[in-house]
């Protein structure tokens, strides 16, 4: 079972931190790197802290397609955190709600 994508088209999303790490943990070490496995590995840590938007989902699907900028990937969306991140927004909010007083 497929759970529900969390996008829609348009949301500004980033890679996960960790994206490279668990890519080359998918790869069995006795199987080694294809060229096309260095290539991916090369897309993502080209792309690793850029700010992509979503472009396409697929009904049924964990892929859907991100375009960083003219460059356009499929990826699963387990692989994507929304940008910016809700924790990060929360916390600079809490930080100007201080300064200007309207919180202690």
């Amino acid at each position: 079972m497929i759970t529900k994508n969390p996008f829609k088209i348009g949301d500004k999303v980033k890679l996960k931190h960790d994206v490279l790490g668990r890519h080359s943990k998918s790869i069995p070490a006795h199987a080694g790197y294809t060229t096309d496995d260095f290539k991916w590995r090369d897309t993502l840590d080209k792309l690793n802290g850029k700010v992509g938007v979503i472009k396409r989902l697929f009904d049924q699907s964990k892929h859907i397609n991100v375009d960083f900028n003219g460059q356009v990937i499929g990826i699963d969306y387990t692989e994507l955190e929304p940008y910016p991140a809700p924790s990060d927004t929360s916390l600079k909010l809490t930080e100007i709600a201080k300064r200007t007083g309207l919180i202690k």
